[in-house]
């Protein structure tokens, strides 16, 4: 059976997904599960198409590298950027010619920064018109895929973020469909957990805050939390080495990528950071929605020419931060790493090939809170970090 661990805000999806499995049964979920596999694919498929029936155009008036099969995020950052510089390049040459045309006079700037005329030809004044009806049929042109453009862009990132909840509802929906028919065992860590009891609805609040907050009935936690396995890091010795090695994931020093952010969760800690550190010392595969906290580095674009060959917008250096720590401890750390849900789904993820040589785990069966519990442990050799 698979082993898969999970975050806080992945739980909270399955939270709301189970609720639909518990009330409704299996076969009502089934079809949820597929309804919703048939929006999200029809989505993709409308944005794929978009850029399959506008390549020719995009390869002409923006990028001749383009890459119509680079991901979505790709292709919305690089042709919006361009668009809106094509677009106010064609509207000052469409001015500056209109102007020439009116006044049958070319105005520039001499050496000394000085303005500067002359009288137009009318072979110039003929050839100027010819090149404004060619920059107004471009004008119109760009203008036309612009709507377009914009609305496709909606779909997938707009106010609504149709595209991405749909997504992420599917990924989720596809990791509980695996851990009900037996074929993941779902795992998440005690400081997922902590975070997740601290969303337990507060009844001397409103609903309408409450729903803001993401504060859920506790019947409804811990009906999931029956289904899954806890990673129990609590041992004193274990805490230790946890807040050791998520300080490292969040400290830039000699390591490649980009250092884990100081994000404090409503626990009050560094909650990505020792989710990160409590998979790593367990050695369970971690999948994660949130990948700008722990996968990417939104601040460092790729180029264009990297794009073109389908390469993410943005780096993955935070991953390459986690990779590199955990390689500098080999001993006391596995080879986990983080990854989104999405490649989770498509198969497409590092499998974890170390574990520690000086972790322990012991599982323990069921009981009121938890399917089972694996407990982290110091064996007994040792460790000095």
């Amino acid at each position: 059976m698979e082993k898969l661990a999970i975050d806080t805000c992945v739980f909270f999806k399955l939270i709301d997904l189970n609720d639909i499995y518990e009330k409704n049964g299996q076969k009502y979920f089934d079809q949820y599960f597929k309804d919703l596999k048939i929006q999200y694919m029809a989505i993709e498929k409308e944005i794929s198409n978009f850029w399959a029936e506008n390549n020719e155009l995009i390869t002409k008036y923006f990028s001749a590298n383009f890459n119509q099969n680079a991901n979505f995020d790709n292709n919305f950052d690089i042709i919006g950027s361009k668009l809106n510089s094509r677009l106010a390049l064609v509207n000052d040459k469409i001015n500056m010619l209109q102007e020439r045309i009116n006044t049958g006079r070319i105005v520039y700037r001499d050496k000394n920064k000085n303005l500067q005329s002359v009288e137009m030809s009318k072979e110039a004044i003929e050839k100027s018109k010819e090149l404004l009806k060619v920059s107004l049929e471009e004008q119109k042109i760009l203008l036309d895929f612009n709507e377009e453009f914009k609305e496709v862009k909606n779909i997938f990132n707009g106010s609504n973020d149709r595209f991405k909840i749909i997504k992420m509802k599917y990924e989720a929906a596809y990791i509980f469909d695996q851990m009900i028919k037996g074929k993941l065992q779902l795992f998440v860590p005690s400081t997922s957990y902590d975070e997740i009891l601290n969303h337990t609805y507060d009844p001397t609040k409103s609903p309408e805050t409450n729903r803001i907050k993401r504060n859920f009935p506790r019947e409804m936690i811990e009906s999931l939390s029956k289904k899954v396995t806890l990673i129990n890091t609590k041992d004193p010795e274990v805490q230790r080495f946890v807040q050791l090695l998520a300080e490292k994931y969040r400290t830039k020093g000699n390591y490649k990528g980009k250092e884990m952010a100081p994000d404090i969760n409503s626990v009050g800690v560094y909650g990505d950071s020792l989710i990160m550190a409590e998979c790593a010392l367990a050695g369970i595969p971690f999948a994660t929605q949130n990948e700008k906290d722990f996968i990417f580095n939104k601040g460092s674009k790729v180029k264009e020419a990297d794009i073109a060959k389908g390469k993410s917008s943005t780096n993955e250096e935070k991953r390459e931060h986690i990779r590199d720590v955990n390689n500098s401890f080999p001993e006391l750390v596995s080879d986990v790493e983080p990854m989104s849900t999405a490649e989770f789904v498509s198969g497409d993820y590092h499998k974890v090939t170390r574990q520690s040589s000086l972790i322990k785990t012991t599982f323990q069966p069921a009981n009121e809170k938890f399917k089972s519990t694996v407990n982290i442990n110091l064996n007994e050799t040792g460790i000095v970090l």
